[in-house]
């Protein structure tokens, strides 16, 4: 669901800077068409960027039985956010938001997990964003990664990233993950993040290439970290607490993970909750503003 926030004082320059008139103004030599064409979706990129992901997932894997467990995880998803839609007797729209939720799983997600892993998922994003709330406002844990996080406590390696893991991924992965930093103006989060989680894999004396410069390091803290409904904060202060504890949590439960539960749990994802979790609750506004172009930040679906 890419809407975010941002300071009360930026929002007069960002329209500004997205109003056509104006450009056209001051770039009389442009062609008047280009200038006015409406950039395509972020939540339309990212979905079909992670179709991509998941579908060369599947061709290298050549596993009949994983597209079985990835179709029916999409498919109820898609069932679910409808039936949703239908409920609450709203117009009848493509469900973007849960699909990109079920893409993020089907990355995400050991291949090796039975059935009831793909069919439960779903049912876990939609209570997610249905249910952990503030108030009517917005949803504060990360659908996914509620999902994921939720169903590891029943499961032992249920998390393995295969979809993200390959090094062959490693230039695709981070050249999306700065154009979506960019589209939900996100940077700050991910280098507050970065940096902090880098710090601390270099005290844990830990390998850096492998934990950081990693295309799973990546596509977290640029595709999950960043979704901009769980990560949007009225002020930058409140981005870079939000960037922080999350990594500083994540190299707890790095230290942590012996412990019996926790070994259980994948440090990113457990941080990305329980991060985006308190710091919702701390920071989040009363009132939604949106920092993204229209057709970018319509939530819900």
């Amino acid at each position: 669901m890419l809407v975010a926030y941002v300071p009360q004082g930026t929002q007069h320059s960002s329209r500004l800077e997205s109003n056509p008139h104006t450009l056209r103004s001051t770039n009389s030599g442009l062609n008047p068409a280009l200038l006015s064409m409406p950039r395509i979706p972020l939540k339309t990129l990212t979905f079909t960027y992670l179709c991509l992901l998941v579908g060369f997932g599947l061709f290298v894997r050549s596993d009949g039985l994983l597209l079985g467990k990835v179709a029916l995880l999409f498919t109820l998803q898609t069932l679910l956010e409808l039936a949703i839609l239908r409920y609450n007797r709203k117009p009848f729209a493509i469900p973007r938001s849960g699909l990109i939720s079920a893409g993020i799983m089907a990355l995400v997600i050991n291949p090796l997990s039975s059935w009831w892993v793909y069919s439960i998922a779903p049912l876990l994003v939609v209570g997610a964003k249905r249910y952990i709330r503030l108030g009517k406002v917005r949803h504060i844990a990360n659908p996914a990664g509620f999902a994921l996080v939720a169903l590891s406590l029943f499961n032992n390696n249920l998390v393995s990233w295969w979809g993200v893991a390959n090094m062959t991924l490693l230039i695709p992965i981070l050249i999306y993950g700065l154009y979506t930093a960019y589209r939900v103006k996100g940077w700050i989060i991910v280098a507050a993040y970065t940096l902090v989680y880098a710090t601390g894999i270099l005290v844990l004396n830990a390998p850096l290439k492998s934990s950081v410069l990693d295309p799973t390091f990546i596509f977290f803290a640029t595709i999950m970290l960043i979704e901009p409904v769980t990560s949007s904060f009225p002020r930058r202060i409140h981005q870079i607490f939000y960037g922080v504890l999350c990594a500083v949590i994540g190299i707890k439960l790095i230290v942590l993970y012996q412990l019996p539960i926790l070994e259980r749990l994948d440090p990113l994802l457990s941080a990305l909750v329980l991060g985006g979790m308190i710091s919702g609750f701390l920071f989040a506004p009363k009132r939604p503003t949106l920092n993204v172009q229209e057709g970018d930040a319509k939530s819900g679906n």
